[in-house]
């Protein structure tokens, strides 16, 4: 695509701006459908979190109420035994349990049949006129009680009665006769389909379960997708592990055995019984109408991405026409250049009552407010102490209602540089701009320009470094220089020269180190020139070639006599090995030794590196000066007195850490500074 056939024929060229605004158009449309899709996702998974949370209150709310239910059911059921008991004690032989029965003492709707097992098993009574006196001493509800004084009240398992021929959950206790001797059960025989008609009229889903267990996992009464079930065995069911672990209340999901159905399951274990209500809701089920909310949320985000795309297109085709006239050209570059300064820049938008009516996420980033904190609302007023109080003292806000009125008398043009002190030192440019919209009164701009100011201040360091530190020798050479001019004597003259020289030299070192950053940062260490080395040697020949100060003793030495190689650059570490030792004597110009140490080292990964130590009886560092020894441009000394452009130890630490070594500094102010340089000890 050519800027000729956007022109429609015209053959004029768009501006650059056009097609910078373009781009930014359409990077702000990909971004606005981005955050569309990704609100959509999060909201639908919110609703899905929201859906299922709420089916577990709501089966939770099931499970008390079925709990409840059957509670009260055991209570009738445990009434009419007790009853039963007593009138059997009083009357004996001539309990008439069918005359209980039509009279409406036994609830024949929820109890199947009521009766009397004697001591041997056989059914003496019975409320139906068909029972049989069948010998009923095998069944469990019958055992438990003749092997127990203190059974009490017994929920059996489902059973088909022998005498009514039904499912029933037998409810019994024992009979004590007054001389304390066995005298049989009273059963009351328990219709579970009273439970699952209650659970069937719940409407709870098509693939939801309902069910009444015991502790041990078997079914007293359940429903699941609409069909009864009585005995059903659940015993690996996780409510049951949780219940023998004490959690006698809980929720869990998991995909049913039996059915193969993804369920929500809410578990209650009813009090004073070894009996459980559960209660479990289809995964699917609920969220069904989640899915469809979804697809309407989903519908929605489409069409709302299709209109930014569609808004995106017809923008940009607006300004490539309207780029044609000169008059349209101006008004649309500068709502452009507006929307550009917005994007990645704080904005605080105030109303016609000076009140905050929106920050942008760039600002709410700057100033790294937490989520609870909030700035719209906040008066003009406000909002400045707020900001003052976030400032330093030296670059502090002077306000809104100032710089309002700053801009207002044309004394400034309502910008100023503040420091935000609770979010690590940044430097923000701020600018106040009055508008005339409906809604908006003025609008705060701000920018971090941390990184351009910390720029500019190195700049200046190192303007001001570099001129200081060249001065020196530049005036000793142009002092000699004059006077050579004048006649001097030959032994004068080749003194003068002498120092000329010496001030060359010092001049040259200087840029060499200047030199030598630039290319650091620029190649790393792709111009370094490596080869293997004995270090031994090395140490030995650059302490024999080191130019001593006057009146100082050479280095002592302290090498193995055996060969140590690694892999180096000789010119770059020879001139970091120098200029430590030149350190060394520099900084102890009250004489004192100097001593070169190799020491074989394990490292923390228990590799093996060498150690060359440097140690001087100098003047020694503070612990505030040995923190920022490394940093480029900063001298301990201040006075003058002690030449150095600051970058020596910043550049022997970038060479060593480019040859995969490091340096540390052991430190104490009067007594004298260990400088020890590792390097990995490589193998050929």
């Amino acid at each position: 695509m050519n800027n000729r056939n956007l022109s429609s024929g015209e053959g004029i060229p768009l501006p650059k701006k056009v097609w910078k605004s373009i781009t930014g158009i359409w990077v702000a449309a990909i971004l606005l459908c981005a955050i569309v899709s990704v609100s959509v996702s999060s909201i639908v998974n919110q609703g899905n979190e929201n859906a299922l949370k709420s089916a577990e209150r709501d089966l939770s709310s099931l499970t008390r109420l079925t709990a409840e239910h059957a509670n009260r059911v055991l209570r009738n059921g445990d009434q009419v035994i007790k009853f039963v008991i007593d009138r059997y004690l009083d009357v004996g032989n001539k309990l008439n349990l069918v005359e209980l029965t039509n009279s409406g003492v036994i609830d024949s709707e929820i109890f199947n049949q009521v009766g009397i097992i004697n001591a041997q098993g056989i059914y003496a009574f019975s409320n139906k006129a068909n029972a049989a006196k069948m010998d009923l001493s095998d069944r469990e509800h019958f055992k438990v009680h003749l092997q127990s004084n203190d059974a009490g009240l017994f929920i059996s398992k489902p059973v088909i009665g022998r005498a009514s021929g039904l499912w029933s959950v037998q409810l019994t206790r024992r009979i004590n006769l007054k001389n304390g001797e066995f005298g049989g059960v009273v059963v009351v025989s328990l219709d579970p389909r009273y439970f699952t008609n209650f659970y069937s009229k719940l409407n709870t889903g098509r693939k939801s379960t309902i069910g009444l267990y015991g502790i041990d996992g078997a079914a007293r009464a359940r429903v699941m997708g609409g069909k009864d079930d009585f005995l059903a065995d659940a015993s690996r069911a996780e409510f049951v592990k949780r219940i023998s672990l004490g959690e006698l209340v809980g929720t869990y999901r998991t995909v049913s055995i039996v059915d193969k159905e993804d369920r929500i399951y809410f578990y209650r274990q009813i009090s004073n019984s070894k009996l459980v209500a559960t209660a479990g809701l289809s995964v699917d089920e609920v969220m069904e109408a989640v899915l469809q909310s979804a697809v309407v949320m989903y519908w929605q985000a489409g069409a709302l991405i299709l209109l930014i795309l569609m808004l995106a297109t017809g923008i940009s085709r607006y300004l490539i026409k309207t780029r044609r006239h000169e008059a349209k050209l101006q008004a649309s570059n500068e709502q452009l250049a507006s929307i550009s300064m917005l994007s990645p820049d704080g904005v605080v938008t105030f109303d016609k009552s000076k009140r905050v009516i929106f920050v942008n996420p760039a600002f709410i980033q700057m100033m790294e407010l937490k989520a609870d904190f909030e700035v719209a609302g906040m008066h003009e007023a406000e909002f400045s102490e707020w900001m003052r109080a976030c400032c330093s003292k030296d670059k502090s806000f002077i306000g809104v209602a100032q710089m309002r009125a700053s801009k207002i008398s044309n004394s400034n043009d309502g910008r100023e540089l503040i420091k935000i002190e609770c979010n690590s030192g940044k430097i923000l440019h701020v600018e106040l701009r009055i508008s005339d919209a409906f809604k908006s009164s003025q609008i705060l701009y701000l920018r971090n320009v941390t990184h351009e100011v910390e720029v500019d201040e190195i700049k200046t360091e190192f303007l001001t470094t570099a001129a200081h530190e060249l001065r020196t020798p530049m005036a000793s050479i142009m002092g000699f220089s004059e006077l050579l001019l004048d006649d001097q004597d030959e032994s004068t003259r080749e003194e003068f020269i002498g120092i000329i020289h010496t001030q060359c030299s010092a001049m040259a070192a200087i840029l060499d180190e200047f030199l030598d950053l630039a290319r650091i940062e620029e190649r790393r260490d792709q111009d370094f020139d490596y080869e293997y080395i004995d270090l031994s040697g090395f140490c030995r020949e650059i302490v024999k070639s080191l130019a001593v100060p006057s009146g100082r003793n050479v280095p002592e030495i302290d090498v193995p006599e055996q060969l140590i190689q690694v892999l180096v650059d000789v010119g770059k570490l020879r001139r970091s090995i120098l200029n430590v030792l030149t350190n060394a004597y520099k900084y102890s110009p009250n004489g004192g030794r100097v001593k070169v140490k190799l020491e074989l080292k394990s490292n923390s990964d228990l590799k093996e590196e060498i150690c060359i130590a440097v140690i001087d009886e100098g003047l020694g560092m503070r612990p505030d000066v040995l923190a920022r020894v490394f940093e480029r441009f900063y001298r301990a000394d201040t006075s003058g007195k002690i030449p150095g452009t600051g970058l020596g130890m910043s550049l022997v630490k970038e060479v060593i850490q480019l040859h995969g070594g490091r340096v540390d500094i052991e430190s104490v102010f009067g007594q004298g500074t260990i400088v020890r340089i590792y390097l990995p000890l490589l193998k050929r």
